[in-house]
């Protein structure tokens, strides 16, 4: 007798708890040699994703020795306003008259962005002369790589982290934040990875335990030359658990990858 098992997408990532899925598998295969057993799989459950998001936390202690890391996990948490981002970016706009749009993209404040172009060139934020980024300053907790203490699980309308620490210093519930770099876009092997990362030390007196983190973009909107309005956008939210006891840093890293 020959038995020959499929196993779908469903049964991998939902239809079936893990606790349960060995149990499953024993039932159907009891008194049946294994020389005899064909497992399958279909694409789409060991097809790698063509864009990835990971991320890693490397911890260290004062002297800089590392203590721990995560090693590099999937990030699940794109939200909406990500690719209502991509969307404007790439479409483009019509230069050379006065226009402005909303296309339900919330800020940090719940406030729908608004994209705006005049004749005069200034636009927002489809062009180089508004900001547009994630290239945070040290000492700026406000965009860039940030870090709550919020656990709630990710929605797809999150617009922020539930509750960011976004105070730079070492009194109370506050972080030393380190620039947010990124690194040049490189072909590794099969893979295109592009990486940011930013260094986050506790001096608080106390431990506080990452239970969020995600990035904020910075938009600056509004006419030439002020750009009065400043916007801060939430493409992505990640719940974690990682603890920082004072004196301690980390090193919070996300990697962007493209696989053919």
């Amino acid at each position: 007798m020959q038995l020959e098992l499929q196993f779908d997408d469903k049964f991998v990532n939902a239809e079936f708890p893990q606790a349960t899925r060995g149990e499953y598998i024993k039932g159907l295969i009891k008194g049946i040699s294994p020389r005899n057993i064909i497992l399958s799989f279909n694409d789409f459950v060991h097809r790698k994703s063509c864009f990835q998001l990971l991320y890693n936390i490397d911890l260290y202690d004062a002297s800089g020795k590392k203590i721990r890391s995560t090693g590099f996990k999937e990030s699940h948490s794109f939200v909406r306003n990500f690719l209502k981002m991509l969307g404007e970016k790439t479409m483009g706009i019509t230069y050379g008259y006065s226009q402005s749009w909303k296309n339900g993209m919330y800020d940090t404040s719940n406030v729908e962005v608004e994209w705006i172009t005049t004749n005069q060139g200034a636009i927002v934020p489809n062009d180089t002369a508004s900001g547009w980024g994630i290239a945070s300053e040290a000492g700026q907790g406000s965009y860039g790589i940030v870090v709550g203490l919020g656990t709630n699980a990710v929605t797809n309308t999150d617009y922020k982290l539930q509750t960011p620490i976004l105070n730079h210093g070492s009194g109370g519930t506050q972080l030393l934040f380190g620039q947010t770099k990124g690194t040049a876009t490189e072909i590794m092997g099969a893979n295109v990875d592009y990486i940011i990362h930013r260094i986050i030390t506790n001096n608080s007196g106390s431990t506080i335990t990452l239970k969020e983190m995600g990035i904020y973009m910075l938009c600056y909107a509004g006419s030439a030359p002020s750009y009065p309005t400043t916007y801060y956008v939430c493409i992505l939210r990640d719940n974690v658990d990682f603890a920082i006891a004072s004196g301690e840093a980390c090193i919070i890293t996300y990697k962007w990858r493209t696989t053919v």
